[in-house]
């Protein structure tokens, strides 16, 4: 039979910067292990024959679906003349018909779906199971959490969020009882326009702070639970929002960052949170801190692994995550090239007005920098307010087998990423915009 992984996908995918790599990808596996590969889109067909024939050509379709019932019906009529490994998403929409089109077809799937979503559920599974996996924290509509009671029972200071937002949304440390009232002032007038388009979502967990360093793991696991765990990517954050506006984050895959774990055991950790919440058949990617204690504590698992995953990895350790779907022997490689991605983002009810030219050009003639994404359609918009809470206005991604060279191209932008945007309030400031407008037109 034919061996096939369906893709659940949309429109916008076949447009990004990362879709090529998708496409070197599904055909890599095609050629050592005859898989054919199915994208999944929804609405409207796709009317571009030479894209159809590209694709096809390295064992690569493309499938549109109307509907939750069109495409089960789709994906059942191929599963009786195929062989389907695995369904697959990157996409946090898509995930609910991913999970269920694994139960239909007769795979291994997370009874409740929930648990990658729902913040809480994740929280009280990993409590039951170990002493070990234990945070303190406690959950409740917004207006229904107390101060006082989260003192007493999670301690100061806490992280509050909404336990089923995505990509650090609404994600803050709390120190005191001021930034606690102010944080739900701004949460309940937001809350106010997501009710107005039919979205909920006004439950928050609030946690204990996990002080230490943020590092994030990829991983599959199979039917029998068994696990193949990536080398660990160090997660490195920092956030100036009402100073200048930013939300930084960092991805660091270099021989420092695997040299901190040669004396813990990260193997256990990922196992017993694996069996805690009862997960089969699933990419995983999984959050996590080394406290002061040298204790891992999960900050949140998910069930996907988002495309820039997949770039990092086959950049830094040459590996195509796919070869985990299907060899259970395959071993996850040593670093190959130290890799640093810098995602900048803007924050707040802020227009973006320009880019500094003269500081992105020092930026791009640094010896490890090979790409450079800017959002140049943001400009003269409002940066902020979108899905997702924040606008990914720029990327740099360096990387060098010199890690002393790569520090330092990383640490010229980290001294100086304050300065690559224009970015003026929603109260215009004139005299900014002249000089501005002087240095684009001059």
């Amino acid at each position: 039979m034919q061996k096939i992984i369906v893709h659940i996908m949309n429109k916008k995918w076949f447009k990004t910067d990362t879709f090529e790599l998708e496409i070197k990808l599904f055909w890599e596996i095609n050629k050592t292990d005859n898989v054919k590969n199915i994208l999944f889109y929804k609405w409207s067909k796709i009317d571009d024959l030479d894209f159809e024939n590209k694709l096809e050509n390295q064992w690569i379709y493309i499938q549109n679906y109307l509907n939750r019932e069109d495409i089960i019906k789709t994906v059942l009529e191929l599963n009786e003349e195929n062989d389907i490994l695995y369904v697959h998403t990157t996409i946090e929409t898509t995930m609910n018909i991913t999970n269920d089109l694994k139960k239909i077809i007769g795979q291994s799937s997370p009874d409740n779906h929930k648990i990658f979503r729902d913040k809480f559920i994740q929280r009280d599974l990993l409590q039951k199971y170990s002493d070990e996996l234990w945070i303190r924290f406690l959950s409740a509509p917004i207006n229904e959490l107390s101060f006082t009671e989260i003192r007493n029972k999670v301690w100061l200071p806490f992280i509050l969020k909404p336990i089923n937002w995505v990509q650090s949304s609404w994600v803050v440390k709390i120190n005191n009882r001021s930034e606690f009232t102010n944080y739900k002032d701004h949460f309940n007038n937001f809350h106010k326009i997501f009710v107005e388009k039919w979205i909920e979502w006004d439950i928050l967990i609030a946690e204990e702070f996990i002080d230490g360093n943020l590092f994030s793991i990829d991983y599959f696991v199979w039917e029998d639970w068994s696990i193949r765990i990536s080398e660990p990517i160090k997660e490195k954050l920092w956030i100036d929002i009402w100073v200048d506006d930013y939300f930084v984050l960092s991805r660091i895959t270099t021989k420092d960052t695997q040299d901190t774990f040669r004396y813990i055991n990260l193997e256990k950790f990922v196992t017993d949170s694996v069996e805690a919440m009862k997960i089969k058949n699933s990419f995983i990617h999984h959050e996590f801190k080394i406290n002061s204690k040298w204790q891992l504590k999960t900050i949140e698992i998910n069930w996907r692994i988002w495309w820039g995953r997949h770039e990092l990895m086959y950049k830094a350790f040459g590996i195509n995550f796919f070869r985990f779907i299907l060899d259970s022997k395959q071993e996850f490689p040593k670093i190959k090239e130290n890799v640093i991605w810098v995602n900048i983002f803007a924050t707040k009810e802020w227009k973006l007005l320009w880019f500094n030219q003269k500081l992105f050009d020092e930026i791009w003639l640094k010896e490890s920098v090979y790409e450079s994404i800017k959002q140049e359609s943001a400009i003269w918009k409002e940066v902020w307010l979108t899905k997702d809470w924040f606008v990914r206005v720029w990327t740099f991604k360096l990387a060098n087998e010199d890690l002393a060279q790569l520090n330092r191209d990383y640490d010229f932008i980290v001294n100086n990423y304050k300065d690559l945007l224009e970015i003026e309030s929603k109260y215009i400031n004139i005299t900014k915009i002249i000089k501005i407008f002087k240095f684009k037109f001059n």
